[in-house]
């Protein structure tokens, strides 16, 4: 275990990249270094019991599972995924089970690793459980075998992979993005998830804390748990109290309560500083409900059409085209000719733009209407086999996709 020697060494390297949230600068890359339980000394102050508090209802509390990092953004996903988008973990992710723990590190432990030829996350990246300064190569490459697919949470978040610098349970902060991102839309692609990056003392504000638990999305803080001045572990905030003092309100992937500590920046003066926090949401895609069907019609018949869509931002705009030609007025999702006529026959789209300005068109479909004497369904084809049937003798009538069936 990497934690056993009673002190937590934070590593940090200039990563170089900007924060999504807009601020530009570049951003340390920093790491979390806490294990399955909390470093000798620290507590973690219980939430108060102040009519003030602000918390999110219904964000599960998950216990360390091979890292802080998947664990903490593993209880993210949770909560979504008992708000409508349930395909993010299989059954209810209100506890623990074992379809969570698989979500947030796949594979077994160190008691019952998964065998030769099943090997996931833990086998492969979480194994030998090295401890800093040690860093030993994962499994996967000792072993020279072909790494599973990512499939976890920790899997996206390169958690304890050697090859990311990474000891056993560690995660850098700029993976906290892809981690989030990347197993969301593995699990679904109707579902489109959005990570924004917050660094405390420019854009890691207490606004930004309240708007985001106001709104009902738990974040995510990299903090100093110890109070060195160095990050170490990941948590998951799910409320506020405006005080004073300011402070928020998070879940430590220790244990199962709530706690409560000041929202301020990271310092060897105090445990429980803040360094950088993380924001999310999942929408539905932009894609179709229903779509136009073709089909042959006859001369004076009618025609109606009803497009829907979902995961829309704002309000969604239509326009109907016959082949590449806008038709005037059709603007409306609904789309009816009232009596059709021949010249009515052509290609027929919708091309539907949402208020984001995404872009979607449903599949062409082929209008083809015939005057009233005409087969309509088979062609010169059916019209060949039933004379020839005829010849044969018999009573024939015209079966369903043009087939010719015998009456007896």
């Amino acid at each position: 275990m990497k934690h056993l020697s009673g002190h937590c060494v934070a590593l940090f390297a200039l990563a170089g990249s900007v924060l999504t949230a807009g601020a530009a600068f570049a951003q340390e890359d920093r790491q979390s270094t806490t294990g399955p339980t909390p470093p000798p000394g620290v507590v973690s102050p219980p939430a108060s019991a102040s009519k003030s508090l602000v918390t999110i209802p219904g964000v599960p509390g998950y216990l360390w599972r091979h890292g802080c990092g998947p664990t903490a953004v593993g209880m993210v996903i949770g909560y979504w995924d008992g708000k409508g988008f349930d395909d993010l973990i299989p059954g209810s992710a209100a506890t623990q089970t074992a379809d969570v723990y698989q979500a947030i590190a796949s594979g077994g432990g160190s008691a019952s690793p998964r065998p030769a030829g099943s090997e996931q996350h833990y086998e492969d990246y979480a194994s030998p459980e090295d401890d800093n300064p040690t860093m030993v190569d994962d499994d996967v490459i000792q072993k020279n075998r072909t790494p599973h697919p990512d499939n976890s949470v920790a899997d996206f978040m390169r958690t304890s992979r050697s090859t990311a610098s990474n000891y056993y349970g560690w995660s850098w902060s700029s993976d906290v993005p892809p981690a989030f991102n990347g197993y969301v839309s593995l699990r679904s692609p109707y579902y489109v998830p959005t990570t924004s990056t917050y660094r405390f003392g420019t854009t890691l504000t207490f606004d930004v804390v309240k708007r985001e638990i106001d709104a009902g999305r738990p974040m995510v803080f990299l903090v100093d748990s110890d109070g060195d001045g160095k990050t170490d572990h990941f948590v998951t905030v799910i409320g506020y109290n405006d005080g004073p003092p300011q402070t928020y309100i998070y879940r430590d992937t220790w244990d199962w309560s709530a706690h409560e500590s000041e929202f301020r920046v990271m310092s060897s003066d105090y445990p429980w500083g803040v360094w950088s926090g993380w924001s999310f949401s999942i929408r539905n895609a932009f894609v179709f409900l229903s779509e136009p069907e073709g089909g042959t019609f006859q001369v004076g018949g009618s025609l109606s059409w009803t497009v829907l869509v979902e995961g829309a931002i704002g309000t969604p705009a239509y326009q109907w085209f016959k082949g590449a030609d806008p038709i005037e007025g059709k603007t409306e999702g609904t789309f009816s000719i009232a009596s059709l006529a021949k010249e009515d026959s052509g290609w027929y789209t919708c091309q539907v733009t949402d208020g984001n300005g995404t872009v979607i068109t449903t599949e062409a479909v082929y209008v083809s209407v015939k005057g009233p004497n005409a087969i309509p369904a088979a062609g010169n084809a059916a019209l060949v086999t039933l004379a020839v049937l005829c010849v044969l003798g018999g009573t024939y009538r015209l079966g369903p996709r043009g087939k010719a069936e015998i009456d007896n």
